[in-house]
């Protein structure tokens, strides 16, 4: 609970001052180019620290197979991704992909850890 809304308060601090911070780390012509990349890498990240939480979890009530079988499900999926979205977008593509595999990756391991304790019933 306190991480979810300590990464939440901090991601959307993040997507607010995104311009802001990335005009004063680099430049204009920068900034104007890579927020909204930056943007997308924050929901990643948040995503990802989210999913981390299901993983080390399930890591420790000793079902780690379904995670690395997971894991090995979602490599295909995720290269396919990144093939077709940095060829269409570029390196926002990039962006979009990270975010979609961290969206999957947080909702598999949802559902592993759910079939295996009944977090929902």
């Amino acid at each position: 609970k306190y991480l979810f809304l300590g990464m939440l308060l901090i991601s959307i601090i993040l997507i607010i001052i995104a311009p802001l911070f990335l005009k004063i780390w680099i430049n204009d012509e920068y900034m104007l180019k890579s927020t909204g990349v930056f943007r997308i890498l924050v929901v990643g990240y948040f995503l990802t620290s989210l999913s981390l939480v299901f993983l080390r979890f399930i890591y420790g009530i000793g079902i780690p197979k379904k995670a690395f079988i997971l894991n090995l499900l979602l490599v295909p999926i995720y290269i396919a991704l990144l093939v077709v979205l940095v060829n269409r977008f570029g390196i926002e593509g990039a962006a979009w992909a990270f975010m979609l595999k961290s969206f999957l990756d947080l909702i598999f391991l949802f559902k592993i850890l759910n079939k295996k304790i009944k977090v929902f019933k």
